[in-house]
């Protein structure tokens, strides 16, 4: 079987790595030839992390790129396709691979629909808001990173839906318990782009640090949110376990609007990986991964905010425990050891579907 996966990023990107570029080691055990064509380069999401503007010929590029490589599906008995093929534009090319028979697999595991049916110009808003659903209609099988994102597709009509959680290889997260000594350090893992959720934490954090010798470890942010006791940690891929596996307690602050709602809640997953306890935001998938009083807490607001990051601080054996019951969690159910399996079946079906 010969696979081509149309991912939106390269590796640097999160969800692609996630989503596309970690099952690529299994499906090649497997005897599955596999390649991975990623829309936009290193260099244009470099530029979004720094806030620059990539620039219409950056864009242009890597979408005539595209359109290169779609004439070479032919010689593909499978297609995968990361959300959309061409953002910003109609659905043509979905629906012209349905029109020509091929029938592929498309994924999920944001709200993009949002971008759409939500942006503030009305033109691209009438233009693109039903977008998503004709692509979503055009797949052989769409697959959604949570509820959220599958009652989505099925509410579009979609031919076939299935469930597949955003999951994390177990092999290369230790999940050793980490014993408490010195500062606790409270640690979030993100990008530039959403860093912007911590900034609400700023007071909780200020109120703790008068009680307890506590710090604040940003990974991947680029910047701080003005916290005395803050580390800001540059990402890389090789690094970033290591790194979470310095802290004492993951946290995954979140607004709760339609966009956040469709969110796959990597970071606890990666978290409870390094059997860590979590604080999060009753958002979303957030609240199916977070136990309460389990493997950690679901915080509301500043006060229980406050209420929970102060049990978890002045209790180790309290974040031992918790940090236990979260690696088991992930290790029953968000292990890519679950998924990939489930995955090769869908593609052996799109296969024989297009035979």
């Amino acid at each position: 079987m010969k696979v081509i996966i149309f991912t939106k990023y390269t590796r640097m990107g999160a969800s692609s790595r996630l989503r596309s570029y970690q099952y690529i080691p299994f499906y090649q055990g497997e005897g599955v030839v596999c390649k991975a064509s990623p829309l936009f380069s290193d260099v244009y999401l470099q530029k979004l992390y720094a806030k620059q503007n990539p620039g219409g010929l950056l864009v242009l590029l890597c979408y005539f790129k595209r359109l290169v490589m779609l004439v070479s599906i032919i010689g593909f008995d499978v297609v995968v396709v990361e959300k959309e093929l061409f953002p910003y534009l109609p659905a043509i090319a979905e629906k012209l691979l349905k029109v020509l028979g091929v029938r592929f697999i498309v994924d999920y595991d944001d709200a993009i629909f949002h971008n759409y049916d939500l942006h503030p110009n009305r033109h691209l808003k009438k233009l693109l808001k039903n977008k998503i659903a004709a692509v979503m209609r055009s797949a052989h099988v769409v697959t959604a990173g949570n509820s959220y994102l599958q009652n989505y597709a099925v509410a579009a009509g979609a031919k076939q839906v299935a469930l597949m959680p955003t999951v994390i290889n177990l092999a290369v997260y230790g999940g050793k318990p980490k014993k408490h000594s010195g500062a606790v350090i409270i640690g979030w893992i993100g990008s530039p782009t959403t860093v912007k959720y911590l900034d609400g934490m700023l007071p909780v954090l200020i109120r703790l640090a008068e009680k307890f010798p506590i710090s604040l470890h940003i990974i991947g942010g680029k910047r701080g949110i003005g916290f005395g006791g803050e580390v800001v940690i540059e990402w890389s891929e090789a690094a970033e376990v290591g790194l979470i596996q310095q802290f004492d307690i993951g946290i995954m602050p979140l607004e709760d609007s339609p966009w956040e709602r469709g969110k796959c809640g990597y970071k606890l997953i990666q978290y409870m990986g390094c059997a860590l306890p979590v604080v999060a935001s009753p958002v979303g998938v957030n609240n199916q991964l977070v136990q309460q009083g389990v493997n950690g807490y679901k915080a509301a607001d500043n006060s229980e905010w406050a209420k929970y990051l102060e049990e978890l601080i002045s209790k180790p054996d309290l974040r031992l425990a918790m940090g236990v019951a979260g690696r088991r969690l992930v290790d029953e159910r968000y292990s890519l050891s679950k998924t990939a399996k489930d995955w090769l079946g869908l593609l052996n079906n799109t296969m024989a579907a297009n035979a």
